[in-house]
């Protein structure tokens, strides 16, 4: 899997290709790849006719969440952890909790800037753990992705959360370490909500430390 991809609600011609040929995501050029799907296509002309209905599919449904049913989602493309995120603090009760395995994405990126404000504004960030997966939490998942540990609670403010930001491979935190990781408080900074309007007035983007 590539770091992150299987998130984003968006027609990826190379992906879906790659389950007929695998070497198609990874091991060829582009070059490479469009006479390969060239070929698979020449194989079986149904390939294609299911990849343009695939490719209509998402669109709508990207125009749906986009214009109809969410209102923090921002600019970029449509993406499976974003919709959650917005979806499940939406279902909660006041004072309810929210926790999410999410892409790092979710503090830093342009496209998620209205999620962070609604996490901020209505309600407050408990804690943010990001962590890079080179010691492999999850199967099949590319050791380059980096991912967000997010709890949340709606409905209560507080003046800041807990984070930290452990993506160096030479000191990557293997699942078995992540207990005693965490309860070690010098693994951890508190990041004040002032830090954060003031660092990224704009974007309310949060600083790696």
């Amino acid at each position: 899997m590539r770091p992150g991809n299987r998130w984003r609600r968006k027609p990826d011609l190379r992906e879906y290709y790659a389950q007929f040929d695998p070497e198609i995501e990874s091991k060829l050029t582009r070059p490479q790849v469009e006479a390969r799907i060239s070929q698979l296509q020449q194989a079986d002309p149904a390939r294609q006719q299911v990849w343009q209905a695939q490719t209509a599919r998402l669109e709508a449904s990207a125009t749906y969440f986009k214009n109809d049913a969410y209102t923090y989602q921002g600019r970029g493309d449509t993406a499976t952890h974003k919709l959650f995120t917005e979806r499940g603090y939406s279902l909660l009760r006041d004072q309810g909790w929210l926790g999410f395995v999410i892409p790092l994405g979710i503090y830093s990126d342009l496209g998620t800037k209205e999620l962070r404000q609604m996490l901020l504004d209505q309600g407050r960030i408990e804690f943010l753990y990001n962590f890079s997966h080179e010691r492999f939490f999850f199967p099949q998942v590319d050791h380059r992705f980096k991912f967000t540990l997010l709890v949340a609670q709606k409905g209560v403010q507080s003046d800041g959360f807990w984070a930290t930001f452990r993506f160096n491979p030479r000191v990557a935190v293997a699942p078995a370490q992540l207990p005693d990781f965490l309860n070690e408080p010098d693994n951890l900074i508190y990041v004040r909500r002032s830090s954060v309007t003031q660092s990224s007035p704009d974007s309310l983007s949060i600083m790696e430390f």
